[in-house]
């Protein structure tokens, strides 16, 4: 972002995690597709929840070398998710038409807070250098590519490879 005025840009790249779908359920029944949310199986972390932290520990946790190209790593670059859904007929334009303009109707809401922090914490005094931030959206599209703001991290993470808990913490593959 800069700051007179403020302006942002999105970028085209980023990461999409998954959830672990093939779960060993606590009732110890074998499921191997994902299913909508129930009573019955909300409780069900790697069918239902993305989160990395959690995933790495399914036994049907998946990586790939390949991160630029067709693959189906529960950690993917957008590249690779777009490549996927291409090739499955998705309409990845307007998926990332929807994307941007979330993140921008977001951004849009969120300026003026930024302008008038940047004028409290500068006493309104003009900042000199160049100054940017960057933030990490959190975006769930639907079957229709509408997109939802999940949250925005002010301190996203940029690795892809993913990190390998090893006996004695050693062990780390990373990409930034």
């Amino acid at each position: 972002m800069g700051t007179d005025p403020i302006s942002a840009f999105v970028c085209d790249e980023g990461l999409a995690r998954f959830c672990t779908v093939s779960i060993y359920l606590q009732v110890r029944i074998y499921q191997e597709k994902y299913e909508k949310p129930t009573k019955e199986n909300f409780k069900e972390f790697f069918m239902h929840l993305t989160n990395y932290s959690i995933n790495k520990h399914s036994e049907d946790f998946k990586e790939s070398d390949n991160i630029l190209g067709i693959n189906n790593a529960t950690k993917r670059t957008i590249t690779s998710l777009m490549l996927s859904l291409k090739v499955q007929g998705v309409d990845v334009v307007k998926l990332r038409h929807n994307i941007n303009k979330t993140c921008i109707n977001a951004l849009s809401v969120y300026a003026p807070m930024i302008e008038h922090g940047l004028s409290v914490a500068t006493n309104s005094k003009p900042l000199e250098g160049k100054f940017f931030q960057i933030l990490g959206f959190d975006i769930l599209p639907d079957e229709n590519l509408d997109c939802y703001l999940l949250e925005i991290n002010d301190h996203p993470s940029l690795d892809i490879y993913l990190e390998k808990d090893c006996m004695g913490g050693g062990g780390l593959k990373t990409l930034s």
